[in-house]
């Protein structure tokens, strides 16, 4: 193989290797329309103010009970 694809193979590996921790990362906002209406969104509104909230990814915490 040539040096070139090695490249290319690893750039690709740690990109695929990064993709799930990245999705963890994301985040989530919320806010309250002039309606009164909630609504939340992985990108900040413009001209609302929003406040970042944690989110549960649903997988278990390893305890039992």
């Amino acid at each position: 193989m040539s040096n070139g694809m090695n490249r290319k193979t690893l750039t690709l590996a740690v990109l695929l290797a990064a993709t799930p921790s990245m999705a963890f990362a994301a985040s989530v906002y919320k806010w309250t329309d002039e309606d009164g209406v909630t609504h939340f969104g992985d990108r900040q509104p413009t001209g609302q103010q929003a406040e970042s909230v944690n989110i549960r990814t649903g997988k278990s915490s390893g305890a039992t009970g």
